[in-house]
């Protein structure tokens, strides 16, 4: 996809919440807004202008509640705001 995740922190071994983030790449040469992309498995969505830099970061962290997510047996969808998929 065009933005995917690089890594996703969401339980650490001192159960602290602030230390709780996901990173997510984008893959292209140009920018994109996340206004409207969507993190399935911690219910969060950007509401408004987040211009990621092509080939460049962005850490979601503090903004969510991971601490139900299991190794096990959550899943995490990255979708855009028509609903595609970009990374799971």
């Amino acid at each position: 996809g065009e933005m995917v995740f690089t890594e996703v922190h969401y339980h650490s071994v001192d159960d602290n919440p602030a230390a709780v983030f996901l990173e997510i790449l984008n893959t292209t040469a140009g920018a994109i807004d996340l206004n409207g992309w969507c993190v399935e498995g911690i219910e969060w969505c950007w509401t408004t202008s987040t211009p990621v830099a092509g080939a460049q970061t962005v850490v979601l962290q503090g903004a969510f509640d991971a601490t139900d997510l299991s190794h096990s047996k959550d899943r995490l969808r990255l979708l855009d705001p028509a609903g595609t998929v970009h990374d799971v």
